[in-house]
């Protein structure tokens, strides 16, 4: 039991330092068996990341106590004690901690160690491993930043089989494509496997783009994944990390069974992978139900109704402290929290929870939501203990994406929803440019919410004003925190209703605040209003159009 806890307090420290310094790839964590008795198993672990990388110099000295790579800009935090205690903990297990690693490919940490064998064991969970001799002897191009990843993943796809071209993506197309020709490889019987976005100097070669590969896979990281490259290539599947390695063989078994709806994204789930999607939705076995905490209205509407729209039933509360309250009196599937909540924000109700259920031995996926950049929040999101981000405006796609990753057995999908035409609602004292900043975007508003985009201009059209008024308050109590956490907040509504033009002023109104710059924020505060106005008076028009429409027809 000892040398478990030690294992885990390993594992945990290496992760931690391999989360630190990778900004961009991913992060590797592999366990295999070297060998095993009746009562012991020797096990080797590995941590590796495609982050910066360390330095010879640094490598030498790395387990020493207090021992940084300061001539690293930004990477400078820390106490420099984790790799050291992390040496100590292996030693005393009887085995030693090594690392592999060069500046700007990586590092590879592993470590092996002899455990004892559990009296009882669970029923295993695991996948077993798929059949893949219909796939045998195939070609894998495998590209991605860190070449010890890469490496590591070729010779995993090649133990089943597969023949693996692995590549970084430094590496020009021009050079791949010849190693292609001298195999006499055509690119139609080749499987193309990103580790991130495909690199952008391939993108730039016609002779890349004119390829048409038997299948082209993406893994990518979940934050990431927001602003990912589509490729335009018809049967090109999405696989958004955690990415187990039998999901990926998964993703190929199915490529060879079945067709996958191109550009879709096949979602891994804790249970396994489901690459295609289902043209019905709100499928999941058994009834869901979640928990969302935010102290605006307006988003636990939205976020309730798209979760409703997906089959999923939803608790919403207005305070950190209600959400701490039901998820003990409640088993909730999945837990959205606002980062910015007034009092117990988003990240202290998480600990909360996470306290609570650890001491009953539950867990819950919790998921950050915000409409603050995540690099603001990362390190939050990690001391928290949430598992997942969900930006906002909180739309219809991200939620599904979240849910097939983070519900077993879910396999969700949104339904079709009915395009508008574009209206621009005018009056007699509209200007072009009241037009350019104020115009509502009813097509994407359709699309994300349905008919439900009406009650939502409602809402916001009865609550627009009592947000600028609490900023108001708070600034001339002196509070510039709490007006720029208001300004927060109504931040994340005008984007959840498209008011593009109120979103980008209350920005600007929130960083100075924060700032406190006192002047430039009451004239910031005032263009809100007057913005507020205009948009209030184009809501109005538009949900009289809409009344008048409903009673011709009622």
């Amino acid at each position: 039991m000892l040398d478990g806890q030690r294992t885990k307090q390993v594992l945990f420290n290496l992760l931690s330092n391999a989360i630190k310094f990778t900004e961009i790839g991913g992060i590797v964590l592999s366990a295999n068996m070297v060998s095993e008795d009746e009562k012991t198993c020797t096990v080797r672990f590995s941590v590796m990341d495609s982050g910066i990388g360390i330095s010879p110099e640094i490598r030498q000295r790395v387990f020493e106590p207090f021992v940084q790579d300061t001539s690293i800009e930004g990477f400078k935090s820390g106490t420099g004690l984790g790799l050291s205690i992390s040496q100590n903990l292996v030693e005393l297990m009887g085995g030693t901690l090594d690392i592999e690693s060069e500046p700007g490919n990586g590092s590879d940490f592993s470590f092996t160690v002899k455990l004892s064998k559990a009296a009882h064991t669970a029923p295993s969970t695991i996948s077993p491993l798929l059949d893949m001799r219909n796939l045998f002897g195939r070609t894998i191009i495998l590209v991605g930043r860190s070449r010890h990843m890469t490496e590591r993943l070729a010779r995993y796809l090649s133990n089943v089989g597969l023949k693996v071209r692995a590549q970084t993506t430094a590496t020009p197309w021009a050079q791949v494509s010849c190693l292609l020709e001298e195999e006499n490889t055509q690119a139609q019987e080749a499987y193309l496997i990103s580790m991130g976005k495909i690199p952008k100097q391939w993108l730039r070669d016609k002779s890349f783009l004119e390829c048409r590969f038997k299948k082209v896979i993406i893994i990518n990281d979940p934050i990431m994944s927001l602003d990912l490259h589509r490729s335009n290539h018809p049967d090109c599947v999405y696989l958004t990390c955690p990415v187990k390695f039998t999901h990926l063989l998964a993703a190929l078994k199915g490529v060879e069974l079945q067709a996958i709806s191109s550009g879709q994204p096949a979602q891994a789930d804790r249970a396994g992978l489901k690459p295609e999607l289902s043209s019905d939705y709100g499928q999941s076995k058994g009834e869901r139900l979640a928990l969302i905490a935010d102290d605006s209205p307006i988003n636990l509407r939205v976020a309730r109704l798209l979760l409703m729209q997906l089959g999923i039933d939803a608790d919403t509360v207005a305070s950190g402290q209600e959400a701490i309250t039901l998820a003990e009196q409640k088993d909730y599937d999945i837990i959205f929290l606002d980062c910015q909540m007034p009092g117990m924000d988003g990240f202290e109700t998480c600990k909360e929870i996470r306290a609570k259920q650890s001491a009953n031995g539950r867990w819950t996926p919790i998921i950050a939501v915000t409409a603050s950049a995540f690099s603001l929040v990362k390190e939050k999101f990690s001391k928290a203990g949430m598992d997942d981000f969900l930006p906002k405006p909180i739309i219809s796609e991200n939620v599904v994406n979240l849910l097939n990753k983070w519900l077993d057995d879910g396999h969700f999908n949104l339904p079709p929803q009915p395009r508008l035409a574009s209206i621009t609602v005018m009056n007699e004292d509209t200007t072009a440019s009241d037009i350019y900043e104020n115009q509502l975007d009813l097509p994407k508003l359709s699309k994300n919410y349905g008919p439900e985009h009406v009650q939502l201009l409602q809402l916001f059209k009865e609550q627009g004003r009592d947000y600028t008024k609490q900023i108001k308050e708070a600034l001339q109590l002196g509070d510039f925190a709490l007006a720029a956490d208001r300004a927060h907040g109504f931040k994340g509504v005008c984007a959840t209703v498209q008011a593009q033009h109120l979103q980008h002023l209350l920005k600007d109104l929130e960083e100075e605040l924060r700032q406190g710059k006192v002047g430039t924020a009451t004239i910031l505060l005032g263009s809100v209003s007057a913005n507020l106005s205009s948009f209030l008076e184009e809501i109005e028009i538009y949900l009289a159009k809409t009344r008048s429409r409903s009673d011709k027809t009622s």
